[in-house]
């Protein structure tokens, strides 16, 4: 993964808006949240931006967004085993 980061270049993507990266300690409380593990990718998206949002139109959710976003969606109810990471904004 950290290949795959390396090779995307954030800041040539055009419109991007990026978060200050997150620690270890707030993706654990994530996770406790949601009561599932995170992918291991994006983990390591989050260590180098926490959530981030092209245009306003995509958004990657962040630690403090992710649980609540998971809650609401009903992620759990309709798409069990699943996590949402983030949405383009159109439901």
């Amino acid at each position: 993964m950290e290949e795959a980061l390396k090779m995307i270049n954030l800041p040539q993507i055009p419109h991007l808006h990026v978060n200050k990266p997150t620690s270890d300690i707030h993706i654990k409380e994530a996770e406790s949240q949601l009561n599932m593990l995170l992918p291991h990718v994006y983990k390591e998206l989050l260590k180098h931006t926490n959530g981030c949002s092209i245009g306003g139109e995509v958004l990657l959710y962040g630690t403090e967004d992710i649980a609540e976003r998971n809650a609401t969606w009903e992620v759990q109810q309709y798409a069990s085993g699943y996590v949402a990471i983030g949405d383009d904004g159109g439901g």
